[in-house]
């Protein structure tokens, strides 16, 4: 179980080591794309994997909260252009929903790394072990989807407070075969992006029917008239 004062305590130090410029691009220049970002997840498994102590783990621990921390901060960049910041970079007093995901995904490293030791050829783990926790690095990259979708969604809030033009967002489904209730029902309508934030209705989002796993939705900026009211909450709206 997270103890919630420790995310917000973490967060804290996020805030004020990411600060409003975006770290760490010196040491992980690659991660710059969604699928930068889950290659680099699907790395630190291959590497657990193959590791001959628990020891050798911690190295891999430390590269993969460096990946979080810098992978999510481009996610934050490139969703704050989208929403119509174009300098990508979202005030710190509207950070803190954005710096506590970030806090919660590298408390839960720790979860993802021990996953992937106990399957390691080490401890006698096989290839179909090695392939389930490629997938579940794949699951944990939609983090960034999710980032970049929240992070624009919290820019069309701050563009309207400022008096900027605040960008209209469709929802649009991915390329899987089956959506769940909530982006069924989501899908074609048309926000301001921070129309879609103030509800908690966003792509990948763990407050969805299908929590996220395998949603390839999402917001896509357009030039169509944002639809009146509000889209309603998703399913599991307030569990995360």
């Amino acid at each position: 179980m997270i103890n919630t004062l420790e995310v917000v305590e973490l967060a804290g130090i996020l805030q004020r080591a990411i600060g409003e410029d975006v770290l760490f691009s010196e040491a992980l220049p690659e991660l710059r794309t969604f699928r930068s970002y889950n290659r680099a997840l699907r790395r630190v498994v291959q590497n657990v994997h193959n590791a001959r102590s628990y020891a050798e783990t911690e190295r891999y621990w430390n590269e993969m909260q460096s990946i979080i921390r810098y992978g999510l901060a481009e996610a934050i960049r490139e969703g704050a252009i989208q929403g119509g910041l174009k300098s990508g970079v979202i005030p710190s007093s509207d950070r803190l929903p954005l710096d506590m995901r970030i806090s919660t995904e590298i408390l839960l490293s720790t979860d993802f790394i021990n996953a992937a030791w106990d399957t390691s050829k080490t401890k006698g783990g096989t290839q179909a072990d090695l392939t389930r926790g490629l997938r579940r690095a794949d699951m944990w990259a939609n983090r960034w989807k999710e980032l970049k979708s929240l992070a624009a969604a919290i820019a069309g809030r701050v563009a309207r407070r400022d008096g900027t033009v605040v960008q209209n967002l469709r929802w649009d489904f991915g390329k899987t075969r089956e959506h769940c209730r909530d982006c069924s029902t989501y899908v074609g309508r048309v926000y301001k992006a921070d129309i879609w934030f103030k509800w908690g209705a966003l792509p990948q989002s763990r407050a969805l029917e299908c929590r996220g796993f395998l949603c390839q939705c999402k917001l896509t900026p357009t030039d169509e008239r944002a639809m009146p009211g509000h889209p309603p909450k998703p399913t599991n709206a307030g569990m995360f």
